[in-house]
């Protein structure tokens, strides 16, 4: 196969775009670790099993930034992009995972709205981040209402979603 090298403008938009996702990938390794460590930490089983619940379905959101990013690094290798990471567990103190959930989805949300209203980001990756903004919300969404089930409504029902 003959692939056509990409010119300047297209290395600047990639370069750009792994820019705008590596803050989004941190951000979602972030909340899923801390989540799972808060499930860990929680004695019911149906509570855990939900909070787990968000962990796995937050994961392909984080699984397709890191393949997106692997792909266009392949395509435009970048070494000195990443600056210094700062670990988003090292300031949160959090044990309640529905303020957990709360904390990180207005980081995340703002951090996925503004890769997608940004013009410079190549558009298949906007594209792809409303599907994923999407899918996160859903599950922020029903970590929020399990937290307006009793621990009795809990208990009855060992999967609510």
């Amino acid at each position: 196969m003959i692939y056509t090298q990409p010119t300047s403008s297209e290395r600047m938009n990639m370069r750009y775009t792994i820019a705008r996702l590596e803050p989004l990938k941190l951000l979602l390794s972030a909340v899923r670790l801390k989540m799972e460590q808060i499930a860990l930490q929680t004695e019911d089983k149906s509570l855990r099993g939900n909070i787990l619940n968000f962990v796995i379905e937050t994961g392909p959101c984080e699984e397709q930034v890191k393949s997106y990013m692997d792909s266009l690094m392949q395509l435009f290798p970048v070494n000195d992009l990443s600056p210094v990471a700062k670990n988003e567990n090292d300031t949160v103190q959090i044990s309640c995972p529905f303020e957990c959930a709360r904390f990180y989805e207005k980081k995340i949300l703002k951090v996925f709205r503004n890769i997608i209203n940004d013009y410079k980001v190549i558009q298949e990756v906007r594209e792809l981040m409303r599907t994923q903004l999407n899918e996160i919300l859903y599950a922020f969404l029903k970590i929020k209402m399990i937290s307006s089930f009793s621990t009795k409504e809990l208990r009855a029902e060992t999967n609510l979603f």
